[in-house]
């Protein structure tokens, strides 16, 4: 054990002091035990400081596509430092919960201060500074990020144990083809919510998405997505011998020609420290609000990305936790400009704070804002599917004195007609149905859902709800979670009591 620990000590020491890397500034002793002195990181979520927690916790208000991008951008600048200061050097473990999204402040020059998030990587425990020296004392990382075809030789050798099994699991542990095909899963699940693969309990790795995987099934997700950016994360999930991409040198280029057939004008490929400087706001020229800002509404270009900008720290604000921060920069802009964005962002802010009469109230809003800008439904289904659904689900919620099933139904079924590959619009479908007493429809809405993210707590949690409301038991939860759906069960029920019984709402 101490032996492994030197090992990944020596190989964090030695690694660059660069952006979108976690560094470690020094090794102690304390009571005889050695431990690694790295710079704080405060949690920005509920789950900790992780991009998995941050991913995890904040379903209703997801990372924006900008921020997202800006991260990928930290993580892809880090590794690129790193392959130039250790050519030979492999992470073996690169996956969400080993990408730290940490808090850091950067000039805005609408508001003249604003919160940014950046992405460090760090645990390099399975690392290797030289990857022409396998071991079996390396371990196998989370198996949900290995290559196809690396997973089934590992599931091989585990079940046909023999003489050459250790040099089997160790030559298929850290490599840069394995750290390239992980930063995909990566960035994939970045950008959908959801993990690229999961393992079955009879040891298969299955997919959701019909192969081949194509640009289309990330930017159906996210509509504002430059189609350039999906297609580079394609290309580092490329595992065939005609991969294009062999380390992280061609990863970065790959990258910045990706953001230049954006419009974003990239310096050349830098490894110093400010290689991870924030991401220009030329990318915002692909996005559809961007087009309707400029086009419909007549706004200079910069003033445009100023708009764009304080809805994009509203939203991180809120996807970290912070609905104080994320409703004082609406409510500020939402005093000079109308928009349905900003009525929108601040419902999102009301429902995770539990004031659902002030989110309906701004999701009202939002919706009759909409629909007097025709163009921007056009331009941004997606969005409106989103705002659709929120209303329905804080429709839904037998605590709001506003309760009403029959609308939340309407608008849940609208969200699903809008976006029918969209997970909150099926879970607002599940809910609504829920509420209307349609357990059996409300169950098969769920379970699309959960196909559409399979590790969506909140689908599982409705799951348990409607399976809880017919008699049976459901997904298993924890039990914080158990306490709260017995008391949603027994609010449904003198819901539909009070209302004439199920269907009847």
């Amino acid at each position: 054990m101490r032996e492994m620990f030197a090992l990944e000590a020596r190989n964090w020491m030695a690694l660059p002091a660069v952006g979108g890397v976690l560094a470690a500034r020094a090794v102690h002793l304390h009571n005889g035990l050695p431990y690694v002195q790295m710079d704080f990181v405060p949690s920005v979520a509920p789950g900790g400081p992780s991009l998995a927690a941050v991913l995890q916790s904040r379903e209703l208000a997801p990372i924006p596509t900008n921020v997202a991008v800006s991260l990928l951008y930290d993580l892809v600048a880090g590794l690129g430092a790193i392959e130039a200061a250790l050519p030979g050097f492999c992470h073996g473990d690169i996956k969400p919960d080993n990408v730290l999204v940490a808090p850091c402040s950067t000039f805005n020059h609408l508001t003249q201060e604003s919160k940014v998030v950046e992405a460090k990587l760090t645990d390099f425990g399975l690392s290797r500074a030289n990857r022409s020296k396998p071991s079996a004392q390396f371990g196998l990382g989370d198996i949900r990020y290995l290559p196809p075809d690396t997973f089934r030789m590992i599931v091989g050798a585990i079940n046909e144990p023999g003489p050459t099994q250790a040099y089997v699991l160790a030559d298929a542990t850290a490599s840069k083809r394995r750290d390239i095909y992980a930063l995909g899963c990566t960035a994939f699940e970045l950008l959908v919510g959801r993990p690229r693969q999961r393992v079955t309990s009879d040891d298969r790795l299955v997919r959701d998405e019909v192969e081949p995987l194509t640009p289309q099934h990330i930017t159906l997700v996210r509509g504002d997505l430059p189609i350039a950016i999906a297609e580079f994360v394609l290309e580092c999930l490329s595992c065939d011998e005609q991969m294009s991409l062999h380390n992280f040198t061609e990863v970065v280029d790959a990258f910045h020609q990706a953001l230049q057939r954006c419009g974003v004008r990239t310096s050349q490929r830098r490894t110093d420290a400010t290689s991870t400087e924030p991401l220009p706001y030329e990318l915002l020229t692909e996005s559809p609000l961007y087009r309707f800002l400029t086009q419909h509404r007549g706004f200079p270009g910069d003033v445009a990305e100023a708009i764009y900008a304080q809805l994009e720290a509203a939203s991180t604000a809120a996807s970290v936790g912070d609905t104080e921060d994320s409703r004082r920069i609406l409510l500020e802009l939402q005093r000079v400009l109308d928009l349905p964005h900003i009525a929108a962002g601040l419902g999102r802010a009301f429902m995770l704070e539990g004031d659902y009469l002030s989110a309906m109230r701004e999701l009202g809003r939002a919706f009759l804002a909409y629909q007097a800008e025709p163009a921007l439904i056009s331009l941004e289904p997606l969005s409106y599917a989103t705002d659709l659904a929120n209303l329905a689900q804080i429709l839904a919620a037998p605590a709001n004195p506003l309760f009403d099933a029959t609308a939340s139904k309407y608008f849940a079924e609208e969200a699903v007609r809008l976006a029918p590959a969209s997970k909150a619009a099926k879970l607002a479908l599940g809910m609504a149905l829920i509420a209307s007493g349609e357990d059996n429809a409300a169950l098969a809405a769920l379970e699309e859902a959960c196909t559409l993210d399979p590790t969506s707590r909140s689908v599982r949690y409705y799951q348990a709800v409607a399976s809880r409301l017919q008699g049976e038991d459901g997904p298993g939860l924890n039990p914080g979670e158990s306490e709260k759906l017995e008391r949603l069960v027994a609010r449904l029920r003198r819901v539909r009591s009070d209302c004439g019984g199920p269907g009847q709402p």
